[in-house]
């Protein structure tokens, strides 16, 4: 083996490989080791250093590697090397600094700086380095004096953020939320909540009396994932949750989300939902759900009710059978809902709306107006589904005004073309196997 360690001309990668199957196989002598610290390929001399992390005795002879002109040598020193080597802690690449300064570690009286924390934070998130992240978080984040760019780093890595959030004791969230509070007041909330489901859940639970009014200020103008993120964030405790009774509507919440709080195991919770949606089960279609109330008490005919699907105006919203324009809810799926589900979605759509089929007004830049349904959004682009099954993607550079109507796509006053037998034909062909 002899000559494999002075053979200048030997493959500078077989020369590491054999060099770790050595020490793997337990035959390294730490002599041998000790001559690839010298050796002319900086690539081996790197990997001599990572393997002598297992030999203790070869600590103090790393030190002489210190002004290896090669930055990645000296950068693997500084994370391997036990021993604090002065000359890695004035180092010209801050990144090297910093490892040197985070192997001696309490020995060191001085931080680094801000920049060089934070540049080394953004690297941890971006890399999805979780341990060194919540390091340099625990250790250095309270000390940061510029929060707002510690905010738009994590802004930058939301998932990583819910991580680091979690894995941080929750006195040291104190610096994300100054950052978080500091943020809502000179950006607004728009700029900080919608894409950012971390951001939101720390806002929620640790910014105090305020989150709610924070999360829900202009509610009716995000879009369905947006909104999610929100009512999310809003149900996380139960304080939020009651103040979210006082600040939406019935509307606002779907069906998953009705039966969630009014099954709520928290008391209060349960009680209030409740109450509050059976305070406003009164509809304004109250006439229309009186007149056709018989249509519950009548038998249907399925076959008369696919005719009535037809003629009734359902098609330029619905599909079934192969009939109709596919806008609106698949149809098959409500095969199982009862009589006076079904009464009430066609007579009172917008009671209770299902998700991702809210309507909404769309103003572009251009003046141009869209109404519809969103049906995907990415960070750049919004795709609108509007009558007539219509896709429509703008650019979100290219919204001016973004609003919620509240209520369903489907139009009120579909009974119009309807009797109370018609109706019950349509509720057994909709509940036909198909």
């Amino acid at each position: 083996m002899e000559a494999l360690w002075s053979n200048k001309t030997y493959p500078f990668d077989h020369k590491a490989q054999s060099a770790w199957t050595l020490h793997l196989q337990g035959k390294l002598k730490p002599a041998d080791l000790a001559k690839l610290f010298t050796d002319s390929h900086p690539r081996v001399r790197e990997q001599a250093i990572l393997i002598a992390e297992n030999y203790p005795e070869l600590q103090p002879q790393l030190a002489a590697l210190a002004k290896d002109p090669d930055p990645k040598v000296r950068l693997q020193l500084a994370l391997s090397c036990t021993l604090p080597i002065p000359e890695l802690l004035n180092d010209s690449d801050p990144y090297i600094r910093w490892a040197a300064s985070a192997v001696i570690g309490p020995k060191l009286d001085q931080l680094p700086d801000d920049a060089l924390t934070l540049d080394l934070l953004d690297l941890a998130l971006s890399n999805k380095n979780q341990a060194v992240a919540t390091k340099i978080a625990r250790k250095h984040l309270k000390q940061l004096s510029d929060l707002q760019r510690v905010l738009e780093i994590l802004d930058e890595r939301s998932s990583s953020l819910e991580q680091l959030s979690l894995a941080l004791p929750e006195g040291d969230h104190s610096p994300l939320i100054l950052a978080l509070n500091k943020s809502t007041r000179t950006r607004g909330l728009a700029a900080l909540v919608p894409t950012d489901r971390a951001s939101a859940m720390l806002l929620a639970k640790y910014s105090g009396p305020d989150a709610a009014t924070k999360l829900m200020a202009r509610f009716n103008a995000r879009t369905p994932a947006e909104r999610d993120v929100i009512l999310d964030a809003m149900t996380l405790t139960e304080p939020l949750t009651l103040a979210l009774f006082k600040l939406t509507e019935p509307t606002t919440f779907d069906s998953n989300r009705r039966a969630q709080l009014s099954s709520h195991p928290n008391e209060a919770i349960r009680e209030a939902a409740k109450k509050f949606f059976s305070a406003t089960a009164v509809s304004a279609r109250k006439e229309a759900l009186e007149k056709y109330k018989t249509a519950l008490t009548l038998p249907g005919d399925a076959t008369k009710g696919k005719q009535t699907f037809t003629t009734s105006g359902c098609i330029a919203c619905h599909q079934l059978d192969g009939v109709g324009i596919p806008l609106g809810p698949d149809l098959r799926t409500v095969v199982q809902h009862t009589n006076e589900k079904l009464f009430n979605s066609i007579l009172d759509p917008s009671a209770i709306i299902e998700p991702g089929f809210t309507a909404y007004h769309c103003t572009l830049n251009n003046g141009e107006q869209l109404y519809g349904i969103i049906t995907t959004e990415t960070s750049g682009s919004l795709t609108l589904k509007l009558p007539g099954n219509i896709l429509r993607s703008v650019l979100r550079s290219d919204v001016k005004q973004l609003q919620s109507t509240k209520t369903s796509l489907m139009p009120e006053g579909l009974e119009a073309a309807l009797t109370p037998q018609s109706l019950a034909d349509l509720m057994a062909y909709l509940q036909l196997q198909k």
